[in-house]
């Protein structure tokens, strides 16, 4: 099923956009999948009060990635960790509401830099 929805929560209320369609964000029986640059990736997240992880895959290479946090505060480092880890996969990072920490300005919609996939054209 594709995403619309500029981030993950809220859901409701909320205008659609296309600003991952460039990756055709998806989620299907619980695991959210798009396109990379390197092909197929899927992601399973989740948190709890002072914890958050995610699990990020890239299907072709199988390269993997598992971060886990003992702070609230970890996903804000996320889109960092990924990039150092498995390169530039443009992860949704807007989406499930992992603002850079040393970007807050980014939390407004829109004021994110969109992710351009090999072959999209200009970033």
């Amino acid at each position: 099923m594709r995403i619309r929805s500029a981030q993950q929560f809220p859901t409701m209320g909320v205008a659609d956009t296309d600003d991952d369609d460039g990756i055709a964000l998806s989620y299907a029986l619980g695991i959210a999948r798009f396109e990379s640059p390197r092909g197929p990736a899927w992601f399973k997240e989740g948190h709890d009060d002072g914890t958050n992880n995610l699990a990020l895959c890239l299907a072709r290479s199988r390269d993997c990635v598992l971060l886990m946090s003992n702070s609230s505060n970890g996903e804000s480092i996320f889109p960092q960790l990924i990039e150092a880890t498995l390169g530039p996969v443009c992860f949704p990072w807007y989406w499930a509401g992992y603002i850079p920490f040393d970007h807050p300005e980014w939390k407004a919609p829109g004021a994110h830099p969109p992710c351009r996939r090999t072959g999209d054209g200009p970033a």
